[in-house]
């Protein structure tokens, strides 16, 4: 290891060309969060001796950039959507590391890295429907593109918890590591990567949605299903447009109607909360 920085909630060590990150945090620390992991991806692509990163994304259970208040207000921090087109975009191998409770931030970096391994004891969701809400930062494009729609649809409209094996066998994540040196594991992973000269395999370019047929069945028979879910309906349907925009719109363009979609949800929340008399009404802030 030739040198270690901490800054909480982001720590990284250099074990030699390999830089590994630890990622801590909750809704309550997530524009720290940001901050800090911009600065350590800005590292990244500086250091010539960085020749792969590993994100081990550790407890990041808050909605996926889809916390309500932070969209009210301003905020210099780079959003999550961002940092995980700058995770994708990076010229290096990224290989995220999921370990016991995973889900938003770190499902949505995760989508974003260029390989996903996970410990025998992890537990992948994408709960955010639980709050009517749509899954933010890419999540909705990237697992489409990954695992497909039928299963991408199944994963985003339960919100249900998968374990490592059936994430494996959807190809969620690419490897299995043991509970006893995981980091020592996922390290030796991304050295064979390197060694072997595997390509930047970018989330956006899967070819998960490629077979029409099999896409649109997925989408209709999610549309027949969302009917008997009336309390949930409205975010339902926005999830489903947005696997339906992924299959037909450009990368980009599906990111920026997921961000639509979301951000309509969001508002629906806030109204019905400072109905309820928990939220002032707010507006979401354009730059958030």
């Amino acid at each position: 290891m030739a040198s270690t920085k901490v800054t909480f909630p982001v720590s990284f060590e250099l074990h030699n060309d390999i830089l590994v990150v630890h990622i801590e945090g909750d809704s309550q620390q997530d524009m720290a969060l940001r901050r800090d992991l911009a600065d350590v991806l800005a590292f990244a692509e500086e250091n010539k001796s960085v020749r792969a990163v590993l994100l081990c994304c550790i407890d990041c259970c808050s909605l996926a950039g889809a916390d309500i208040l932070e969209f009210s207000v301003p905020t210099n921090a780079p959003s999550l959507g961002d940092l995980c087109n700058r995770i994708e975009a990076l010229n290096k191998v990224v290989v995220a590391y999921l370990h016991g409770a995973s889900s938003g931030a770190g499902v949505a970096i995760a989508l974003s890295s260029h390989y996903r391994v996970a410990s025998e004891n992890v537990s992948v969701a994408m709960p955010e429907v639980q709050a009517r809400l749509v899954p933010g930062a890419g999540v909705t494009q990237r697992v489409s593109r990954l695992v497909g729609a039928h299963v991408g649809l199944d994963l985003m409209l339960s919100g249900r918890a998968i374990g490592a094996i059936e994430a494996f066998s959807i190809g969620l994540v690419d490897k299995i590591v043991g509970l006893a040196e995981p980091i020592e594991e996922c390290v030796a992973h991304a050295r064979r990567l390197l060694s072997t000269h595997a390509p930047l395999r970018r989330t956006r370019n899967m070819d998960g949605l490629n077979y029409r047929p099999t896409t649109l069945s997925a989408i209709h028979a999610a549309r027949i299903a969302a009917n008997r879910r009336a309390g949930e309906v409205a975010a339902i349907s926005k999830i489903i447009d947005c696997v339906e925009a992924a299959s037909e719109l450009p990368f980009e363009e599906g990111l920026a109607f997921e961000r639509v979609r979301l951000l309509e949800c969001l508002e629906l929340a806030k109204d019905n909360a400072t109905e309820a008399g928990f939220l002032p009404r707010v507006v979401p802030h354009k730059d958030s």
